[in-house]
């Protein structure tokens, strides 16, 4: 009200008191939250007046969503069945749970062939012999023809298991090598598995000789087969050994060997073509010959040599590899032919690692190294390897000449490198190298 107006001796009234409007709540702009919101019931808030403190301004506010962690696995799944996951919210009791694809277990086998976490009995025994097998610095590992059969006997217990031979026009039950000559893929040299008496033997039979270079003819000339005791129209037999490797480097139980003979003999590429590189181009680069990722060595390294001389078990021992194949694993820092790394099973050394002291090489590639030199098997001189008079033969490394894209280092028979192998030289042996994981003595 105003205070009006009057007499202050009669009290006359001059003026009337007037209303005065009230002034209304002054409430402040920032609210208060009196009950909080959860993930299903509302919450409250609400501000006050400046003047008079009253706290009617209220209003609610909307229930939140659950705010979810990360799915958690519960370690629940077994061999035959997913196992599950769950997430939790972080302001309440919420959980959901779901399964998680893909999180079986594989059965976990014994070498009795039963699983130990399910009892499954369904798994593969493992023959002892399958195991890798340390003699001081050397590991048993695998097995592949390697000695020849002399037994007269044993011969003709196998050649009756035979039965027809194979012919240009019908390989009969037996394998065609599918080796060149001219230049082309022919059908003239074959080979056949039989097991007699519990040892695995391999057959080879041949009507032409497979030359040393494939684009030559097939002749006595031109061949290391007859030169090493092998002749045509003959049927020879070759034990099933196992191969003898020797750790070059051995860390965190995985084991990096080297086989300690030349096993097998193949070109390093099946269509050389000197003077100039053979015009490849994958995803539209060009390729020389002597790039170890397009060869054919490293295919037949991680195919047929793989599949033939491990089993599925000893295929679980062995390690991926990164394979430097870059310009420094070669003998220059510079070099155009060589290509990017690869992932392999089985794979040749490097020039780097040929000529590294750590692992027990002399240090000097253009000089004899008795730790580079390697016989060469007798199954590998069937297949027409070169071997010198002491029983040493040529063996490949992946890493490219930069010189040109034909020419690739390999070792030759008194354990120098030599930068000027041609690719298509099929009288070189292979060294196979790999990592696996070794039993501890």
């Amino acid at each position: 009200m105003t205070e009006g107006a009057k007499c202050s001796v009669c009290g006359e009234i001059f003026s009337e008191q007037q209303k005065i409007p009230a002034l209304g709540h002054n409430f402040s702009e920032n609210w208060t939250i009196d009950v909080a919101p959860d993930c299903k019931t509302e919450g409250r808030e609400s501000r006050k007046c400046s003047r008079c403190g009253a706290s009617t301004d209220e209003r609610s506010i909307q229930a939140t969503d659950h705010i979810w962690g990360d799915w958690q696995f519960n370690d629940d799944a077994s061999c035959n069945k997913n196992g599950t996951e769950t997430k939790s919210c972080k302001q309440c009791a919420a959980t959901e749970t779901r399964e998680k694809v893909g999180s079986a277990l594989e059965h976990n086998y014994n070498d009795e062939g039963v699983c130990t976490r399910c009892g499954d009995g369904n798994g593969p025994k493992i023959d002892p012999a399958e195991k890798p097998r340390r003699e001081g610095d050397k590991i048993l590992f695998g097995s592949y023809p390697q000695s020849e059969v002399k037994d007269a006997a044993t011969k003709d217990a196998l050649l009756a298991l035979v039965g027809e031979l194979p012919t240009k026009s019908d390989s009969a039950k037996w394998n065609d090598y599918g080796y060149y000559s001219a230049g082309k893929r022919q059908s003239y040299m074959w080979y056949i598995d039989l097991t007699y008496r519990d040892t695995k033997y391999r057959g080879v039979y041949f009507v032409d000789y497979r030359p040393a270079y494939i684009k030559w003819e097939s002749s006595t000339e031109k061949s290391y087969q007859d030169d090493n005791g092998y002749a045509l129209d003959t049927v020879y037999w070759f034990r099933y050994d196992p191969i003898e490797w020797t750790i070059l480097k051995e860390e965190g139980g995985i084991a990096f060997l080297l086989c300690d003979t030349a096993i097998d003999a193949q070109e390093f590429y099946t269509e050389g073509n000197y003077p100039s590189p053979a015009n490849r181009v994958f995803d539209g680069v060009a390729v020389y010959e002597n790039n170890y990722k397009y060869s054919t060595v490293r295919n037949w390294l991680n195919d047929t040599f793989y599949t033939t001389a491990f089993t599925q078990y000893q295929q679980t021992l062995i390690s991926q590899t990164t394979v430097d194949n870059s310009a420094g694993s070669t003998s220059s820092s510079i070099n155009d032919k060589a290509c990017e790394d690869t992932e392999d099973k089985v794979f040749l050394l490097s020039y780097r690692e040929i000529t590294d002291t750590g692992y027990g090489f002399n240090g000097m590639p253009q000089s004899a190294d008795t730790k580079r030199q390697k016989k060469t098997t007798a199954y590998a001189r069937s297949q027409g390897a070169f071997i010198s008079e002491n029983g040493n033969g040529y063996q490949w490394l992946r890493s490219p000449s930069n010189m040109m894209g034909c020419f690739q280092w390999a070792v030759t028979w008194n354990g120098s490198a030599n930068s000027n192998v041609m690719v298509d030289y099929s009288a070189v042996g292979i060294v196979p190298a790999l990592r696996i994981a070794i039993p501890k003595t």
